[in-house]
């Protein structure tokens, strides 16, 4: 799970590698192998060639390096291509697939065993794999391939493994050239309904300055992004592809005033911040006009028939990378942020589908603290879900009327599901940040059944599920849970970027705002009005 978790930061890396130049003379077209005919989008890096390349010697190969290698007990420098293929969005967790292709033989129980130390194995259809946690397999397709997938989108990506199965994507890719090192193709056109409905949805809350914004999923039928550090001229070219020549001279026009509106108001918001009053102050704001007018006209695109063409070229010089390198980086770290927020989130979607689960089969939500006839505390809900995670052989391995601290059960406690990981490392197995709100009024109770007909103010309205802070982990096996303050009901969220994710009882993992209203928020937590 861990390649496609980090494909964006590999993504961002690597285009950070390329502004010196982009070679359009070769003529061989990307291949359409392991790409299914439900693909949204396909992402193609060569690590290798990067890796290696006199024009990369400025950056940080070394790191990069060095974390591949101590993550997955591989070497970039043997990696000759890394495909990540995403499938159109659909009912569950998003499903996607990367195709690692070496340039030597590597075995995937090595790096299982690499990563976790031992992977049970798991067959998929007609393929032997590895179970790697968080829904993910790993496949040996030959001893120079392998593929780390969602486990049900792993058929599909196999199927295609002769390029015989492209659909809309497909017709795309295989009519680009493979060039450079870093390949990107979107298909735009089977997420236009999706598109268009969140953007109806949220037509009330568009400045009407940027209304004309919403028409750019009408015009465009599919996105490319080329990297090649090698050429001479053009590092990074952009490719926004359209029906015909008057839609891309519409959606033009659109991103051109977009880029307007955006550099006016960076500067009025930069001269505010700045405090700029004084002569130096007005040098200083000319400066930044002058250097925005020079980035806006950079990333202006030029028309070709149907197709926006931007082309980002370097002068070669040090300061010019080092400035790009100095913005890529904070989209370095919003990739990684963003990495662990999508894995957090199917962490939390898995642990509520569960819940779900237990609930149809016993008409109950499973106890937050389970107890014996005496009302001693034995074992967390964690445990008691494991069935409903594909646990079943840790949950008989429980010895249910004994409490979590018993010399049997405290002997299981380093075996914690992936799914109770916190992914961020900032808490160390086996503890977990994953908590229930349990109190009067709340989805659960500190004694009791708690039903889903008890929920009055409707499931989606209320909390069943939070990610605490690092302070706030527990043992997963131990019976307890954070204590929520209804005056003050949010302190004990984890919050990354001002935002928290909390699961509802509906299913849904929603994003909670720092600074939200206190009321606002004890009504999310509660489950009752009146309460």
């Amino acid at each position: 799970m861990r390649w496609i978790l980090t494909a964006p930061l590999f993504l961002c890396v690597f285009l950070s590698f390329a502004f010196s130049g982009y070679r359009c003379d070769a003529q061989q077209m990307l291949s359409t192998r392991f790409l299914p005919s439900d693909a949204l989008a396909m992402i193609e890096i060569k690590p290798a060639e990067l890796m290696t390349m006199p024009e990369t010697e400025l950056y940080p190969r070394e790191v990069a390096e060095t974390w591949v290698d101590e993550t997955l007990g591989v070497s970039l420098q043997q990696c000759e291509r890394i495909r990540l293929v995403v499938a159109a969005p659909a009912m569950g967790p998003p499903m996607m697939a990367a195709v690692v292709v070496m340039k030597e033989p590597v075995s995937i129980n090595d790096i299982a065993q690499h990563v976790m130390g031992e992977a049970n194995e798991r067959k998929v259809g007609n393929y032997e794999c590895l179970d790697v946690g968080g829904g993910a397999v790993l496949y040996q397709h030959n001893p120079k391939v392998i593929v780390v997938s969602s486990e049900g989108y792993l058929p599909p990506v196999l199927r295609a493994a002769g390029g015989n199965d492209a659909g809309a994507l497909g017709q795309i890719v295989s009519q680009t050239p493979d060039v450079g090192q870093v390949n990107v193709v979107v298909g735009i056109a089977v997420v236009r309904p999706i598109i268009n409905g969140t953007v109806q949805m949220m037509q009330q809350m568009i400045p009407p300055q940027v209304q004309n914004l919403t028409e750019i999923p009408n015009l465009l039928e599919s996105l490319k992004i080329q990297v090649d550090a090698s050429a001479p001229k053009e590092g990074l070219r952009i490719t926004l592809n359209t029906a015909n020549e008057n839609n891309a001279s519409e959606l033009a026009g659109i991103l051109n005033d977009a880029m307007n509106l955006a550099q006016q108001i960076g500067l009025a918001q930069f001269a505010a911040e700045m405090q700029l009053e004084d002569e130096i102050g007005d040098a200083t704001l000319e400066y930044a006009q002058r250097v925005s007018t020079m980035f806006k006209d950079l990333i202006t695109p030029e028309q070709n028939g149907q197709d926006l063409v931007y082309k980002i070229s370097g002068n070669n010089t040090v300061p010019y990378q080092v400035a790009m390198v100095a913005i890529m980086l904070p989209a370095v770290q919003s990739a990684r942020v963003a990495a662990k927020t999508m894995g957090e989130r199917n962490q939390m979607k898995q642990i509520l589908l569960a819940m779900h689960n237990y609930h149809d089969a016993y008409g109950r939500l499973p106890a937050a603290i389970h107890r014996d006839a005496d009302g001693k505390p034995l074992l967390s809900w964690r445990v008691h879900i494991l069935p409903f995670i594909e646990e079943q052989a840790l949950y008989e391995q429980f010895h249910l009327d004994e409490a979590w601290d018993s010399p049997h059960n405290i002997a299981l406690l380093p075996q914690m599901p992936e799914v109770y990981r916190d992914i961020t490392g900032e808490t160390d197995a086996p503890t977990t940040v994953f908590h229930v709100p349990v109190g009067e009024g709340l989805m659960f109770s500190e004694m009791g059944d708690s039903r889903f007909r008890d929920v009055l103010d409707g499931l989606s309205n209320t909390i069943m599920l939070i990610r605490t802070t690092p302070e706030h982990a527990v043992e997963w096996t131990k019976p307890s849970d954070v204590e929520i303050h209804l005056e003050h009901p949010f302190t004990s969220l984890m919050f990354a970027n001002g935002v928290a994710s909390v699961g509802m009882g509906d299913g849904a993992v929603l994003e909670m705002r720092e600074g939200i209203d206190t009321g606002d928020a004890k009504s999310m937590f509660t489950r009752a009005a009146a309460d």
